[in-house]
């Protein structure tokens, strides 16, 4: 959890974790504790934001490598193990919302 919007920690555990989760009781106990409710609109924004941030992250170990601050050559996965299906991923978030919420999308 951080400070600001409270769609940026919903997402970040939409995104990590929604396959294993019953979403819809993950956001009954949230709205029950006095959560902010989110629409539909608000966490596919936010989804897509904390995967740019995300790919941001990805980005800054493997630099680290070739400036030499640090040694692991496992940091050049994010490279080519994770940032391939992020980007794929938000690719299909960001046709999604523009498809719903987007200039021409059915009110």
């Amino acid at each position: 959890a951080q400070i600001g919007h409270p769609g940026q920690d919903l997402a970040y555990v939409y995104n990590a974790g929604h396959t294993d989760l019953d979403w819809p009781r993950v956001m009954r106990a949230y709205r029950a504790a006095g959560g902010t409710p989110l629409s539909d609109q608000e966490l596919l924004y936010f989804r897509i934001m904390m995967l740019g941030r995300l790919l941001v992250t990805l980005n800054i170990g493997p630099s680290r490598l070739f400036t030499g601050e640090v040694r692991s050559v496992r940091l050049l996965a994010a490279e080519t193990v994770f940032r391939p299906p992020v980007l794929k991923q938000m690719a299909d978030l960001i046709e999604s919302y523009t498809r719903q919420f987007g200039p021409g999308a059915s009110a």
